[in-house]
């Protein structure tokens, strides 16, 4: 039997009226989920630095008889000599400094060293609210790398266009729009991609080259450039028959 875990990444929360307001927010997330799946699956809550007991508890409370796991996980921030070293090379310090390269660099391959056991993985960020059953999703995640709920349009970003040429062997590509998945709730069939040589190489090179801190590549243009090189149409899906709130954009997907 499969086995599936349901995850996200949750920030540090000090104790602020904002912070308390959004924990609330994040106990809607679970319980959407909880009821949309019959708590059949894992949950794990990935954080960075530290976690607040209380926080704990109330993540508890919100998920009750379940297997719950909470893994501290690296920051994923460029080390003190890294960032002296590319400071000049960084085209947007705000996400820089914000950290928001950093959780983009989580969610596009080092989340996979931290989820060995499971054979599928959900991602379903700590801002959106489950509106419907979600099991479909595993389903076809049998026969695909990755499902998710919507296609978004992504400029090419500035080092993409030669690294691609370079990378593929490419002498002409479209310089146009990428069509990226929303990742923000999606399925990942982890047998698959641990499998993919091609794709652990690709990882390496974006680790390597420190493409993500450097030019701001988010992690769904790194998976948009995964389907678009490396998967064939069949290996990948959109379902819209996934229905969610994503509440930092205050907006209904599907």
């Amino acid at each position: 039997m499969a086995k599936i875990a349901i995850a996200t990444l949750v920030r540090d929360m000090f104790e602020n009226n904002y912070n308390k307001w959004f924990q609330t927010l994040v106990m809607v997330r679970n319980q959407s989920i909880w009821m949309n799946t019959e708590g059949k699956f894992d949950f794990i809550f990935f954080y960075e630095n530290h976690l607040h007991e209380e926080y704990r508890k109330k993540i508890k409370y919100s998920l009750p008889a379940h297997d719950i796991k909470f893994i501290h996980v690296n920051n994923f921030l460029p080390t003190s000599e890294e960032r002296e070293t590319l400071k000049p090379k960084v085209l947007d310090l705000g996400c820089f400094f914000s950290n928001y390269t950093s959780m983009c660099k989580f969610w596009s391959y080092g989340f996979l060293e931290w989820v060995d056991e499971y054979d599928y993985l959900i991602r379903i960020d700590d801002d959106c609210v489950s509106l419907n059953n979600i099991e479909k999703i595993f389903d076809e995640l049998e026969t695909k790398y990755l499902c998710y709920p919507k296609l978004s349009g992504e400029i090419f970003r500035i080092g993409l266009e030669d690294f691609v040429k370079m990378y593929f062997d490419k002498t002409q590509i479209d310089t146009g729009t990428v069509f990226c998945p929303y990742t923000n709730f999606c399925g990942f069939n982890l047998n698959k991609i641990r499998k993919d040589k091609r794709i652990k190489n690709f990882f390496k090179e974006i680790e390597n080259n420190q493409f993500i801190h450097r030019y701001a590549w988010t992690d769904t243009l790194i998976w948009g450039i995964i389907m678009r090189y490396f998967l064939k149409e069949e290996e990948y899906m959109e379902i819209q028959a996934i229905k969610y709130i994503h509440l930092s954009h205050l907006c209904y997907v599907n």
